[in-house]
């Protein structure tokens, strides 16, 4: 199998990507001529108004985001406005007259466990118009559709929830080995697991992922031998055996690579509040501002972090 360099590695966006996000979480690619559809869509037609600010993405904002996406039509707006933009917070760690890009860099060892994006937001509306994110917050995204639903309903045990999966979570609960075929088929469903390969590093839902089973195989005269039952080989064939190695599915792709999410290269993407995701765009983003009925003049782009605090799974559970 060909090797591949971290820069280049990612679950789902490209390591050199660039992308743009809309207030509803919608995605694309940055271009030129998709911001300006966006911030035409959005009636924004004047950027002498907007500033360019950063948000560093933490784990809280990260999970509250998830939790929105399921429960609102915008989630950045109701994630993103409540935290100051790193800018404010962090003012004195920034050298003036040097590139705020350059500055991040710089910081991004002491920002572990953080995502950062950033916010195109309306002043005077107080709301997230559409987000601009690396492949780190892209993965982030993504990896909502790969969590299992005893999970959701597991971190949410005390709680009622808007419909009866809770009733099932807690019947297998009750239930036992009279009934279930062992504890480890129980654990299956009340503490369920992300599918092997699927996980990736860096990943503010702190969900673990299943192992493969170990697979046992080889030719002996006429017959192929696979198991995952070592036991099943006769001890007489055993020397003919070998142990397989199970590949991460991801790691397949020319820019992918273990753990390395579902981007690859460093591509920025637009971000809707309603979770539409495209290719980062100057376009687009005059379309979301021309849509949201905001001018250029009243938009800001800020910096925030996106951490394990914002990701939290106690909202989200109440969409189902």
């Amino acid at each position: 199998m060909p090797s591949f360099s971290d820069k280049d590695g990612g679950v789902f966006v490209k390591g050199l990507s660039r992308f743009i996000i809309s207030d509803d979480l919608q995605v694309t690619p940055l271009t030129t001529a998709a911001s300006f559809s966006l911030f035409s869509k959005l009636g924004i037609m004047d950027w002498s108004g907007i500033e360019n600010n950063i948000f560093y993405l933490r784990v809280d904002e990260a999970l509250n985001l998830l939790i929105c996406s399921l429960v609102s039509k915008k989630p950045l707006i109701e994630t993103l406005p409540k935290h100051k933009a790193a800018t404010e917070l962090n003012a004195g760690n920034f050298n003036q007259g040097k590139p705020v890009e350059h500055q991040m860099e710089e910081e991004k060892n002491i920002q572990d466990g953080k995502v950062t994006i950033k916010p195109m937001v309306s002043k005077s509306k107080k709301k997230v118009c559409y987000a601009e994110a690396k492949k780190d917050f892209m993965n982030l995204l993504f990896s909502f559709l790969t969590i299992p639903l005893g999970h959701f309903v597991k971190q949410k045990c005390s709680s009622s929830l808007n419909g009866c999966i809770d009733h099932l979570y807690k019947s297998v609960q009750d239930l036992d080995e009279q009934c279930l075929k062992t504890n480890y088929h129980k654990e299956l469903l009340v503490s369920p697991k992300l599918a092997s390969g699927i996980g990736y590093q860096n990943d503010l839902l702190g969900i673990e992922e299943a192992h493969p089973p170990n697979y046992y195989g080889g030719d002996i005269g006429i017959f192929a031998y696979i198991t995952s039952d070592k036991s099943l080989i006769p001890s007489y064939e055993s020397k003919m055996i070998t142990e397989l190695k199970v590949v991460d599915p991801k790691s397949h792709y020319k820019d992918g690579e273990n753990g390395e999410g579902f981007i690859t290269g460093q591509a920025i993407f637009t971000a809707t509040d309603g979770l539409i995701i495209r290719p980062i765009s100057p376009i687009l983003g005059l379309s979301i501002l021309n849509e949201l009925k905001v001018p250029f003049s009243d938009n800001e782009e800020q910096t925030m972090l996106v951490g394990k605090k914002e990701v939290s799974f106690t909202n989200l559970l109440n969409s189902f």
